[in-house]
């Protein structure tokens, strides 16, 4: 799935940036880290607390929530990547 990530600073434009869905530390790989950092913001927001990612990277699936199936999604993208 590959879809690219809109950032909106502080100036209120929007920006396209290329970088995959599911990439939360744009480093240009879909790996492990990026399902723990997904699976570590849900855990923010489920207690009440303030999301740290970029909602549309963190929403890997696209149904308008970041939570842990996002995190278990990036996982099975990157096992399945990392075997082809």
């Amino acid at each position: 799935m590959t879809r690219r990530g809109e950032i909106r600073f502080l100036t209120g434009e929007d920006y396209t940036l290329p970088v995959e869905s599911g990439d939360v530390n744009c480093d240009g790989r879909l790996n492990a880290v990026d399902a723990s950092y997904v699976l570590a913001d849900y855990a923010e927001t489920s207690v009440g607390r303030e999301a740290f990612l970029n909602r549309k990277l963190a929403d890997y699936n696209g149904d308008g929530s970041v939570s842990a199936v996002d995190a278990s999604q990036i996982l099975a993208a990157y096992a399945d990547n990392s075997v082809s």
